[in-house]
């Protein structure tokens, strides 16, 4: 273990920092993790995410101030931590991965706090310093429909929970040599989920295993929300009845359904949102379409949702995912409410 001040990196030490987030996989480094410990002089307790200011004091007498990112406040609500957690003064001692791409910038995964409590304030991630901690555990999604000693007749109405994320089934994309090239040139400036910009299609669909989707049924039409970013999207399954005009391109686009036995298969066309992906890495084009189908399993508390991306500008193939959802029935879709703060702001 080397000590450089009051940032100690660990070589040899490992924990699991798989966490909700919209940007690790790509800006933060996994493989150095860091701990510092400085002085609490900034909260924003908003979404996309939980940020903090740290100020550092190194051995020579210098400061520095250190930007943290937690994972977003609805999970962190989900596990009973608030903005109680810290005051402006604390002094606080943190885990995490530095930036690759911003100096004095973490994404946090363990703190802990004056009175010897250590929280979890990322993904799944284990105790480091204290027995006495809070956040490490959860109870399972199988745990929760085990207490549940009915069957739901709802069908697909109900409140569902991924059990993947698409992003990483989405790994190795077949990208036209165009799309390669503006993959190369992102920056994460333009990163839509850090400006608190609602994605379109089909990055409105990205799932995480932290934040529901729920189907409702309206007449002639299904309202799809989704947790994150508070997105609605409407469902048309008798078109013919629709008043909306289903040549005018929006960034959900427009979407119609149909019936394949209990299964609801969808259509989107007529996107207008630039980015196929949630960060804005790889733009797509006008041509984008979107099939999905949501299929209830023979264990009907299980359903599992695929989607298939066509988009020949972007793409040299049809691009899939395949995820598994499970009934949350002790789950709602919560207001997410994503807000800046100049202050935080990359």
């Amino acid at each position: 273990m080397k000590k450089y001040t009051l940032v100690l990196i660990y070589g040899l030490f490992f924990i699991n920092l798989s966490a909700n987030s919209h940007h690790s996989h790509i800006e933060y480094d996994d493989n150095q993790p860091i701990e510092i410990i400085g002085r609490v002089i900034a909260a924003n307790w908003k979404n996309p995410h939980v940020r903090l200011k740290l100020e550092l004091t190194s051995l020579d007498g210098n400061q520095s101030v250190w930007d943290l990112e937690f994972t977003d406040l609805i999970s962190l609500n989900r596990r009973g931590i608030n903005s109680s957690l810290v005051n402006i003064g604390d002094a606080i001692k943190v885990y995490g991965t530095p930036s690759k791409r911003r100096e004095n910038t973490m994404y946090a995964s363990n703190v802990l706090l004056p009175n010897g409590v250590e929280v979890s304030v990322r993904g799944r991630t284990q105790p480091i310093w204290s027995n006495n901690n809070e956040g490490f555990d959860r109870i399972s999604s199988e745990d929760i429909l085990n207490g549940i000693s009915t069957i739901s007749e709802k069908g697909l109405f109900r409140v569902w929970l991924p059990q993947a994320w698409t992003e990483r089934q989405f790994s190795d994309l077949p990208l036209t040599d165009n799309a390669i090239s503006e993959k190369i040139a992102y920056s994460p400036s333009t990163d839509p989920t850090m400006l608190c910009l609602t994605p379109g299609m089909p990055a409105a669909m990205r799932t995480t295993t932290v934040h529901p989707f729920s189907l409702e049924e309206d007449g002639d039409i299904i309202i799809l929300k989704s947790e994150m970013f508070d997105i609605e999207r409407v469902i048309y399954m008798n078109p013919n009845n629709s008043i909306n005009d289903a040549s005018i391109s929006s960034p959900l686009g427009y979407s119609t359904g149909s019936w394949e036995g209990d299964s609801l298969v969808i259509n989107t066309s007529n996107i207008d949102w630039p980015y196929f992906d949630h960060i804005g890495t790889i733009r797509q084009s006008h041509m984008v379409n979107v099939l999905e189908k949501f299929m209830i399993n023979e264990d009907s508390n299980y359903l599992t949702y695929f989607i298939t991306i066509n988009d020949p500008q972007t793409f040299t193939r049809p691009v899939t995912a395949e995820i598994p959802m499970i009934w949350r029935p002790d789950m709602s879709v919560l207001p997410y409410n994503c807000s800046l703060n100049d202050n935080f702001i990359h």
